[in-house]
């Protein structure tokens, strides 16, 4: 029994999710590290890794978005040529046609954008500053970090869209209900 192969852009785009999934276990073990120049070292690779999958990955997927628009078109435009008509243009003629739709459908965004809004960047990024001491965080803000989920905010109930977890108790929370929460029991007074 014959199987169908798999596109082969469904399998670039698992790879990049096992090359992220990877890189989230080497982020979770850089705890250990002590030497903070090991830690950078690694922090560095780790941006340049996730910067390269997130690229690839919006790649992939407007090529695949832009491929699928384009075959639409083409076929629109060789079946008007045909019933116009009768002596075909010479197959060249059609394969520039059908490049020239497909580069028209295909929207790649910037790489610094593309980066600048994939979680695991911002995430890596964050902690490259942390490091370089870069970033003076408040103390509210310190017990924050990123982390990427597609989980429900337990105080909102909202799908988090931008998540962080608490390095005290290690639950994850939408960052702005968290901030607004911090602020509501700052102002309570304790006995």
């Amino acid at each position: 029994m014959a199987t169908a192969m798999e596109d082969p852009a469904d399998m670039q785009l698992k790879n990049i999710e096992s090359v992220r999934e990877m890189a989230k276990k080497t982020m979770n073990c850089l705890i250990y590290l002590t030497d903070d120049s090991e830690k950078l070292d690694c922090l560095m690779t780790l941006e340049e890794v996730l910067q390269d999958c997130a690229i690839a990955e919006h790649q992939l997927q407007e090529s695949k978005r832009g491929a699928v628009e384009a075959n639409q078109e083409f076929l629109e435009k060789f079946n008007e040529a045909l019933e116009t008509d009768s002596t075909l243009s010479p197959v060249d003629h059609y394969t520039q046609m059908y490049e020239s739709v497909l580069q028209d459908r295909m929207n790649f965004k910037p790489d610094d954008e593309i980066c600048g809004s994939d979680n695991e960047v911002r995430f890596v990024r964050h902690q490259l500053e942390a490091l370089h001491g870069q970033t003076h965080a408040s103390n509210t803000e310190e017990i924050i970090t990123y982390e990427r989920n597609s989980l429900i905010d337990p105080i909102t109930k909202v799908r988090m869209t931008d998540p962080v977890r608490n390095r005290l108790c290690g639950h994850v929370y939408e960052k702005s209900s968290a901030l607004e929460m911090m602020k509501q029991n700052r102002r309570k007074k304790t006995f």
